[in-house]
């Protein structure tokens, strides 16, 4: 909520924040699927995480095009390359609401995106 960011902002030590929001998704390339979790990020994210020594390939996504950075599991789960334009990733997002869904090809949003970078984080950090 806004109140709560006006109280991060006071915060002694906090120069910055990021907001993060995450939805479990369903990623479809080549016949090959995963259940994943994907994060939307603001324009604060690569200012207060670290990131650049984790990407291992490409570079990190374009905030105005089609673009995600995949973790490595799920590059390899899925063979999955950077930049690939002939074969896109598809990102599926369950649609919001309650009650059953009657027609399944209603039941998810869509999107087919480009892999621009790959990641890598040790579990131990």
């Amino acid at each position: 909520s806004e109140a709560e960011k006006d109280q991060l902002k006071t915060i002694s030590g906090i120069s910055t924040f990021s907001e993060v929001i995450e939805e479990r998704v369903f990623l479809d390339f080549r016949s090959k699927n995963k259940t994943a979790y994907i994060k939307g990020v603001d324009e604060n994210f690569l200012k207060v995480n670290q990131l650049d020594s984790a990407l291992v390939r490409g570079v990190w996504f374009h905030p105005t095009e089609s673009q995600v950075v995949i973790g490595s599991n799920i590059s390899r789960d899925l063979n999955l390359g950077v930049f690939d334009y002939m074969s896109l990733l598809e990102v599926l997002v369950p649609r919001p609401g309650t009650g059953q869904v009657l027609d399944p090809t209603r039941a998810f949003n869509s999107e087919n995106v480009v892999v621009s970078g790959i990641y890598s984080i040790n579990e131990e950090l």
